[in-house]
């Protein structure tokens, strides 16, 4: 599904409040005992793209009395080399700074292939963010897995970071009235259709505007797991993306070192650890459910 037809996807539906819909069959709860059959198979099928990105990496390495090809067909039960790209948190300066790691790994950007580590991204599994990492992260992988280079020859409008997203109209007041305007129809209806609001859903709605411009209303109706249906990645073109962030306990203001570290792949929310230990599907988020059971027998989508 290339971006014109996300684009259609994201407005099919009725703006950014969550809607109710009809449950899958089965729980929308499992116990974080391994991958999701999902996961797994997306993975398996990923392996087959990642080997030979992988062997022509090292091949192009030079390596002195090193053989690629038979390195990765003897490898523990002859699995694939997982490796996984991280990025971390600290907004923009995190962004842009991974934004030239990501580069610099990506066999797309001029003359990495050649020099350096261009490549090492296309024989990658995962591909995590938090915080400013997820914004890399995120706004790649939705832009239908574009690649930094892309960004920066201007074949993709993203990351206009002229004004800031406090006065994205600059001294336009007009564009700044219609914008502020924006951010609150999208929240209110939220709030209208009877789900808690907070500051957060103010913040992402005014990230939306320099991650996806060319969204029908900046991908108010854009869901995480919308990615399900991106060619890059129904086609294994691209590695798997999951988003991580901490949990605080209600009330708290602070984030102990304890805390339940959540992460939200396309399929899945949940956490290993053993203060949760267990995983949600992504698609029906917002659902009311006890046991894995919804409690009024509908579920939430859009949330």
């Amino acid at each position: 599904m290339r971006l014109t037809s996300l684009i259609w996807a994201a407005s099919a539906l009725a703006g950014y409040a969550p809607y109710q819909v009809d449950c899958p069959d089965g729980s929308l709860v499992r116990t974080a005992n391994n991958l999701s059959t999902e996961e797994a198979d997306w993975v398996s099928e990923r392996h087959k793209v990642t080997d030979k990105y992988l062997e022509t990496f090292l091949n192009d390495a030079n390596l002195e009395d090193f053989d690629a090809s038979f390195f990765l067909s003897n490898t523990t039960d002859g699995r694939s080399i997982t490796i996984g790209i991280a990025f971390s948190g600290g907004g923009y300066r995190a962004m842009l700074a991974g934004a030239g790691q990501l580069a610099a790994l990506d066999n797309r950007t001029e003359g990495a292939h050649t020099e350096g580590l261009g490549g090492l991204l296309q024989a990658s599994t995962y591909l995590v963010g938090l915080s400013g990492g997820n914004w890399l992260v995120g706004s790649v992988v939705v832009n239908n897995f574009t690649s930094v280079q892309d960004i920066v020859n201007n074949k993709i409008d993203i990351w206009d970071l002229e004004h800031s997203i406090v006065n994205m109209g600059g001294w336009n007041l007009v564009k700044a009235y219609e914008y502020y305007k924006d951010l609150y129809d999208d929240v209110s209806a939220k709030e209208d259709a009877g789900f808690e609001v907070s500051l957060t859903d103010t913040w992402g709605r005014a990230l939306s505007h320099q991650f996806f411009p060319e969204l029908t209303a900046f991908g108010e109706s854009l869901l995480w797991s919308s990615i399900q249906d991106i060619d890059e990645f129904a086609n294994h073109e691209m590695p798997f993306p999951i988003v991580v962030a901490n949990g605080r306990t209600p009330g708290t203001q602070l984030i102990s070192g304890n805390s339940t570290v959540f992460e939200v792949s396309p399929y899945e929310l949940g956490s290993w650890d053993p203060s949760l230990y267990a995983f949600t599907k992504t698609k029906y988020l917002g659902s009311k459910v006890s046991d894995g059971e919804s409690l009024n027998g509908t579920c939430v989508s859009g949330f």
